[in-house]
């Protein structure tokens, strides 16, 4: 966290800039079996591996992303991290996610005023260049109730609680379980 929140100035300008001049490089999130519009996102890790695009897009997150979570193996290889991006008046609905291993990390990067977030029924705001880390398994939603973009990394990490043989057999299980079901 520390290292995100140190890098945040720099990684706000590199993210400014990729949404000014690159707008190409960002795509609809895609959310289970839904597309969302007005939620945008640029990937720095997906499919088990970094995304090489994104270090020319935004050198320095994806370099302490690299650090600081992919090689301390803190980030869940199952997982992914990207920009999350919520256009104004964007809403993502309540849910929960399919998992209960991992943890998601949020630095505030971007974040006007109207936005917010409730997990588990307690609803915040992002402190822009603080991190926020929630275990996504408990029901939550965003909201983008402002006039600009709110923009957060996203980076899904290990949760604390999993052992190191718990991560491997995981791992392991659900590679298999997506590769028979033609998702790998």
């Amino acid at each position: 966290m520390e290292a995100f929140e140190a890098a945040h100035p720099v990684i706000k300008e590199e993210l400014a800039a990729a949404w000014a001049g690159r707008r190409g490089v960002f795509s609809d999130y895609e959310h289970y079996l839904t597309r969302q519009e007005d939620w945008q996102a640029l990937y720095l890790y997906r499919g088990g591996g970094m995304v090489a695009d994104a270090a020319d897009t935004v050198p320095t997150a994806y370099k302490v992303l690299e650090e600081c979570a992919v090689g301390t193996e803190k980030i869940c290889p199952l997982l992914e991290s990207h920009f999350s991006t919520l256009l104004p008046g964007a809403v993502i609905a309540p849910h929960c996610d399919l998992w209960n291993f991992s943890i998601n990390l949020h630095l505030a990067v971007e974040i006007p005023e109207g936005c917010s977030i409730t997990v588990a029924g307690e609803k915040r705001s992002w402190e822009e260049g603080r991190c926020l880390l929630f275990d996504y398994s408990f029901e939550h939603e965003a909201r983008n109730g402002g006039s600009r973009p709110r923009t957060c990394l996203l980076v899904d990490l290990w949760h604390p609680e999993t052992t190191v043989p718990e991560r491997r057999a995981l791992t392991v299980l659900i590679t298999e379980i997506r590769r028979l079901m033609g998702d790998l």
